[in-house]
C-alpha cells in the first residue's frame, strides 16, 4: 500500500493504482508468433465510480519490446491513467477474479486497437 498512487486525469477521472507482485512469477499467454514478454507490470486498479464507490480491476501491462523489464522503482511512470508518449505495448484489463475484460494496444502512447472477449459487448 505504501506504493499506491492516486491518479486524476485531465477528464477528472480518478483511480488508485497499487503494484501487485506475484512471488512465484506468473504465466502470460501470447498469440501468434510473438515471443512472451520478459516482464509484465501488474497492478490492482480501483476506479472511482461514485463518491465512495470504486470498481476493482487488475491491469497487466507488457511492452512491445519483449526485452523490456518493468521496475518497481519506476512504477509511477506508466499506468491506468498515465500512458507515456513513447509507450508501445498492451494494457490488459481483468476482473477481480482475473477473467479477461479486454486489451488496448498502444503505439507511441496512442491507442490503435482493442480486443474483447467474443461474448462481451462494448459499453
Amino acid at each position: 500500500w505504501e506504493r499506491a498512487l492516486v491518479l486524476i486525469d485531465s477528464k477528472n477521472r480518478t483511480a488508485i493504482e497499487i503494484p501487485v507482485h506475484y512471488p512465484n512469477g506468473m504465466m502470460f499467454g501470447v498469440t501468434g508468433n510473438k515471443k512472451p514478454p520478459k516482464s509484465v507490470r501488474t497492478s490492482l486498479v480501483l476506479v472511482k465510480k461514485q463518491e465512495k464507490e470504486y470498481a476493482p480491476y487488475f491491469l497487466k501491462i507488457n511492452s512491445e519490446d519483449t526485452e523490456h523489464i518493468f521496475s518497481a522503482n519506476n512504477f509511477h511512470l506508466i499506468g491506468y491513467l498515465n500512458i507515456p508518449n513513447n509507450f508501445s505495448g498492451e494494457f490488459n484489463l481483468y476482473n477481480w477474479d482475473e477473467s479477461w475484460i479486454g486489451t488496448t494496444v498502444y503505439s507511441n502512447g496512442q491507442p490503435i486497437r482493442s480486443r474483447f472477449p467474443k461474448d462481451q459487448s462494448i459499453e
